[in-house]
């Protein structure tokens, strides 16, 4: 829960900051993110990592890099969330030897090996699909049958849409 409050704070944070054309909001919300985005790494690893590319991607979309680059408050932050995550590795790695090998290998490192089972077997996510992920499918019909039924469904479809 803790991990998908944060990584919900970071992204709307940077939503913030790239609907906004206010310089001082700018500034809270470059500085929102960068905490949310260091919250996260010291709450629960690394996952923040794999929005990275795609926040960057937006930003070169609304054409905030520039802004983002020249912000004295950004590189605040990112000193900021530097400092503390040298402090907590750098400390932890002090008080207990090993620790930073072992966050490698079973937090970041895991996302780059590859593991491949003994015999696998073939039809393994055909049977998954069908015994698992289509029964929720079925259940996406119950309310689009409600709706068909009762004869609302352009409205619901207008509704959604807008």
């Amino acid at each position: 829960v803790p991990l998908t409050m944060l990584l919900t704070g970071y992204l709307f944070s940077l939503y913030l900051f790239l609907t906004t054309t206010n310089s001082d909001n700018h500034n809270r919300y470059i500085l929102f993110a960068c905490l949310f985005a260091t919250a996260s790494i010291l709450t629960k690893g690394w996952m923040i990592v794999f929005f990275f590319f795609s926040s960057l991607f937006f930003i070169l979309v609304y054409k905030k890099f520039n802004l983002l680059v020249r912000n004295k408050v950004f590189w605040f932050g990112i000193a900021l969330s530097l400092f503390c995550l040298i402090v907590w590795y750098g400390g932890r790695e002090y008080l207990d030897p090993g620790y930073l090998k072992a966050v490698w290998q079973y937090e970041i490192g895991r996302y780059n090996t590859i593991k491949h089972a003994e015999n696998p077997e073939w039809s393994y996510y055909w049977k998954m699909l069908l015994a698992v992920q289509l029964t929720f499918l079925v259940l996406a019909f119950i309310p689009a049958l409600y709706f068909f039924v009762k004869g609302e469904m352009n409205t619901a479809i207008k509704k959604f849409v807008v």
